[in-house]
């Protein structure tokens, strides 16, 4: 399990409870997507995390505007906003 210094500072939502399993699911996956963009089973092998809990994700970073579908076709292949890709300042 990740330690609280290494989630990543995009994983807290404005529009969701940030409960730690969140956190880290999200981290995960950002830092997935940091990498390339993947379409959800893609994600899924690399995070280790279940289907359902990345497409849940996905969704609701969606609304927060940090990742994006890259497709129409399925599987959708999802990529960070330019706002998901932004640094925090140190």
């Amino acid at each position: 399990m990740p330690k609280a210094n290494s989630l990543h500072p995009k994983a807290y939502l404005k529009s969701k409870r940030n409960v730690k399993a969140g956190l880290i699911a999200r981290s995960k996956i950002l830092q997935t997507l940091e990498k390339n963009p993947h379409d959800a089973p893609q994600i899924r092998e690399e995070t280790g995390l279940s289907y359902a809990c990345v497409t849940y994700h996905l969704k609701t970073m969606k609304k927060d505007r940090l990742v994006e579908r890259l497709s129409n076709r399925k599987p959708y292949s999802w990529g960070l906003t330019p706002y998901g890709q932004q640094k925090l300042p140190s």
